[in-house]
């Protein structure tokens, strides 16, 4: 008498069907992960824009509320690339009383601050790129005069999906000397 085992093992149909299905489960993990990531990338690159541009922004007040005048002469108000010209007090004993400061976008497309003392310093991050700076000046009667600075900031990549546009708007006033 012959005995026969039963087959252990797979056959070649299951064999696929187990392959397929194992395949579109690491597909969509795979794309899952990829999602994740790029949505994790976006997140940060979103965050390092609103940090430069707020940091940007407090530079330009603390600038403003450091002079004691708005330069008219050289200042532009209203276009997209204003430039804004201050007179700043000169604290030390030596030279003039007054020295001049210019807050302007430069042409690498960053926010400069060029110091009569000091020289240009730019104060927003190369990764970002500024694409416009406006300012509107503020001469209430009777009051200290100012300026409203209205920054728009793009982080810069190849990819155009990934741009966004970020807007600030401050007013600050001069000081009183």
């Amino acid at each position: 008498m012959k005995v026969t085992l039963p087959e252990k093992g797979f056959s070649l149909i299951e064999l696929v069907v187990y392959i397929g299905l194992f395949s579109l489960v690491i597909l969509f993990l795979f794309q899952f992960i990829f999602n994740l990531l790029s949505v994790n990338t976006q997140s940060k690159a979103f965050e390092a824009l609103i940090n430069n541009s707020l940091q940007t922004l407090n530079a330009i007040d603390a600038e403003i509320r450091n002079a004691s005048a708005l330069y008219e002469p050289t200042s532009t108000f209203g276009s997209a690339d204003s430039q804004l010209s201050l007179v700043v007090p000169n604290d030390s004993d030596s030279g003039p009383s007054e020295l001049y400061s210019d807050i302007y976008i430069s042409e690498d497309d960053r926010v400069c601050i060029k110091r009569d003392t000091s020289g240009v310093s730019c104060v927003s991050s190369e990764e970002i790129e500024v694409v416009s700076l406006t300012f509107n000046k503020i001469a209430p009667e009777g009051g200290k005069h100012g300026a409203q600075a209205i920054l728009v900031m793009q982080n810069k990549t190849n990819n155009s999906e990934d741009r966004v546009l970020f807007t600030l708007q401050s007013s600050a006033q001069v000081r009183a000397y």
